[in-house]
């Protein structure tokens, strides 16, 4: 991650050298905000934006308040980049029609000339629309331009943002740690459209200006079993976190991601940072350079998800955190198959048709309540089907047994164009208490109906 042609150090070395202006070395220490008490859980977002330079205050001249719940402006987000990036005097002096004159003209055009900005009326962009508050969507558009992120890792992270312009900015934001999400602890929404206050700011600012201390490194690698996975069966997943750098880390933190539309974040707990099995001998909660430690989540497969991420980070002492990523990818069976046959696909009206509807379960698992929903599409609509309808040849009773089949058959007149919807349905029987599931359907051939 890299910032938009200066680095953290420019900030440190030339941002006023930790003085604010008006206060000489002599002067009483600074004691914080009024409004700002250390219970804020902003309170080190902001005293770093203060100590930074980045921000004096919002009642000057005194400017003993902070006002952490107001709106940031865009005139105001211009400021803020403009001081954290330390940004050069810009190429134009009148970027655009609606800021002549304001407090904040000076910076808006930096932030032009620096292509952080582009205006709020595409496609002329003659306009900035200084006094708009500024919203998380776009705040997040302003900080990966500046810090020239790459892509986001390639994931949809938050389910509400893919209406937004923003989306992959967003995303970037998120692969590089300085957001989140809105929705703690799910963390899959990002609330693109909401405002963003100053502390918010604040927080995203010391997140993105806070480079990662040179030597910190962290790897993840991850995977599944057992192959194949079935619906409702039990998964392992386990992944190796490596410190790959040459500083040790601490406060080493893992996790199993879904997709943001169908998952969550979900805690995993260290296996082993010396063998397979446990923690043995090694209790500290420092990860040395070259330690792996080996994590695990167990769970049934709920859901059809197609792949997994795992991601880790851990922070070198006293330095920005670091964090990798993986991703793997793999699918979840039913373990209920059905097939439908037909005895004619071409009939007269009133002749006799058979269905035959064959259930297979090519699982481990012993199913409970297994079952087929069919309905009857002809010209005058869809007809569900009632048991007496359907016959099972053979085997009745409850338990659906790995490698077992059922067979069931439908027989019925037909005077117009008819086909099947077949859809199965189960439960593991190590989980009574849920209810049967469906998944997905399949569709008989048409059979047609021929007035000779």
């Amino acid at each position: 991650m890299g910032l938009h042609s200066f680095s953290t150090l420019t900030i440190a070395s030339c941002l006023l050298l930790g003085v604010m202006p008006g206060h000489s070395s002599a002067a009483v220490p600074w004691q914080g905000f009024e409004d700002v008490p250390p219970s804020n859980i902003f309170y080190d977002d902001i005293t770093w934006l203060r100590d930074e330079g980045i921000t004096k205050g919002c009642n000057p001249p005194a400017n003993l308040l902070f006002c952490p719940e107001d709106f940031v402006t865009r005139g105001q987000m211009a400021a803020f980049l403009s001081r954290a990036l330390h940004l050069p005097q810009p190429t134009s002096s009148n970027w655009f029609s609606d800021d002549d004159g304001l407090v904040f003209e000076g910076d808006i055009d930096r932030l032009a000339s620096a292509g952080i900005t582009k205006g709020c009326d595409p496609p002329e962009n003659m306009m900035f629309c200084p006094d708009e508050p500024v919203t998380r969507a776009q705040m997040a558009t302003f900080l990966a331009r500046a810090l020239e992120l790459e892509l986001g890792s390639g994931i949809d992270w938050f389910s509400d943002d893919d209406h937004s312009v923003h989306s992959a900015d967003i995303d970037r934001l998120r692969a590089a740690w300085v957001t989140f999400g809105c929705n703690p602890p799910t963390e899959n929404r990002f609330c693109p459209d909401d405002h963003v206050t100053r502390q918010q700011m604040a927080a995203f600012l010391h997140r993105a200006l806070t480079q990662p201390v040179q030597g910190a490194a962290i790897g993840v690698h991850g995977s599944t079993w057992p192959d194949p996975l079935y619906l409702f069966a039990d998964m392992v997943a386990t992944f190796e976190v490596r410190n790959s750098g040459t500083l040790p880390l601490i406060d080493v933190i893992a996790g199993t991601y879904w997709p943001a539309d169908e998952g969550f974040w979900g805690d995993c707990a260290p296996e082993s940072v010396s063998g397979p099995v446990e923690r043995l001998g090694n209790n500290d909660e420092v990860l040395e350079p070259g330690e792996i430690w080996d994590w695990y989540c167990g769970q049934p497969t709920w859901n059809l998800w197609e792949a997994m991420y795992f991601e880790a980070s851990g922070a070198p002492n006293g330095g920005a955190r670091v964090s990798a990523l993986d991703k793997v990818e793999y699918s979840v069976l039913s373990a209920i198959y059905a097939t439908v046959t037909v005895s004619a696909t071409s009939v007269e009206p009133g002749d006799e048709v058979t269905w035959t509807i064959l259930l297979h379960n090519p699982s481990s698992l012993h199913c409970a309540r297994a079952y087929v929903g069919v309905r009857e599409h002809g010209h005058g609509g869809h007809t569900y089907l009632n048991d007496p309808d359907l016959v099972l040849v053979g085997d009745s009773d409850d338990e659906f047994e790995p490698g077992e089949q059922w067979q069931y058959e439908y027989t019925t007149e037909l005077w117009s164009d008819t086909y099947l919807e077949v859809t199965t349905h189960y439960s593991p029987d190590f989980s009574p208490q849920m209810t049967a599931t469906s998944f997905g359907s399949i569709f008989s051939e048409t059979v047609t109906v021929i007035d000779p």
